[in-house]
């Protein structure tokens, strides 16, 4: 079908020109690039097709190593001269399972759903929340992170502070 327009377009574009009065083996030259042009789109598909396919099951093995429940520390430190308080590091607990994070700690928290997208960890938190804390402690965006065996660093730098979030699997 798709073949059919493109000649048809071809020709209509070459007989205004034309060219086809001048040239009698254009005709013939032209279904045949069209075709070879089409072939190698199907086999460029096909190929994008293969490699979205591989992109999904990495994924999905960082997805599983990454699972499991983890207990650490999450500490923040201030970019800017604030009382002591500021800088601070609670105890935090994380589970992450099928796409689902639940984290718990002092204040902030969160719970939702995550993706992994390269080395990055994406937390859509679904939560609602007062405003009486600092909700960077929520998780909540976009993280790089590192997974060192049972050992999960979460780590995001903020305009007004780091945050970190060193953990290990239960």
């Amino acid at each position: 079908m798709k073949t059919t327009k493109v000649f048809f377009l071809l020709a209509l574009l070459t007989s205004v020109c034309g060219c086809l009065k001048q040239q009698p083996e254009f005709e013939y030259k032209v279904a045949k690039g069209t075709a070879d042009s089409l072939k190698i789109a199907q086999e460029v598909v096909e190929l994008m097709k293969k490699l979205q396919n591989e992109h999904e099951s990495v994924k999905q093995q960082e997805m599983e190593m990454i699972e499991g429940t983890y207990s650490g520390t999450l500490t923040v430190n201030s970019y800017y001269d604030y009382p002591e308080s500021w800088n601070k590091s609670c105890s935090a607990i994380l589970e992450l399972k099928s796409g689902n994070f639940y984290c718990v700690q002092n204040k902030g928290g969160g719970s939702g759903i995550f993706t992994i997208s390269n080395d990055k960890i994406i937390f859509n938190d679904t939560c609602v929340w007062s405003c009486d804390f600092d909700h960077s402690l929520i998780l909540n965006g976009e993280y790089n992170f590192i997974l060192d065996g049972h050992k999960l660093k979460i780590f995001v730098d903020k305009s007004h502070a780091y945050y970190e979030w060193d953990l290990e699997k239960k």
